[in-house]
């Protein structure tokens, strides 16, 4: 699951296939996750030339963990438009250019072109 928060910072949720109980939290910027989990053993991964995509910093929460942090996200949101929300030059630059690629894909969609995933469970698609 990718999420964007208040101030541009963005996470990647996944599940830990070690761990049943536990996500894998990933950013790209500093910071990012101590914000919502300051108590997070995060570990910082030297860039990786043949994986150019993977996230510099990551950690290991708990799904009660995230789930609470999530929650008094949305508890404490109060903008009305995200991008208000972001003020640090890269990371404007960062929201706007995925805002952008989601302007196409909703483009690209309205054209007709078939938006069913094979990946999503049957009661998920329309």
């Amino acid at each position: 699951m990718w999420i964007f928060l208040e101030g541009g910072r963005f996470l990647s949720l996944v599940a830990d296939p070690n761990h049943g109980d536990m996500l894998l939290v990933r950013a790209r910027l500093p910071g990012d996750i101590e914000v919502d989990f300051p108590d997070a053993k995060v570990q910082e991964h030297p860039l990786n030339e043949d994986e150019p995509s993977a996230y510099r910093y990551t950690a290991q929460v708990s799904r009660g963990a995230v789930l609470k942090a999530i929650a008094h996200e949305l508890e404490d949101l109060h903008y009305s438009r995200f991008q208000q929300s972001v003020c640090n030059a890269n990371r404007v630059w960062a929201t706007q250019q995925c805002d952008a690629v989601m302007q196409q894909a909703q483009e690209t969609a309205r054209s007709g072109v078939q938006q069913h995933s094979l990946c999503y469970p049957p009661h998920l698609q329309e």
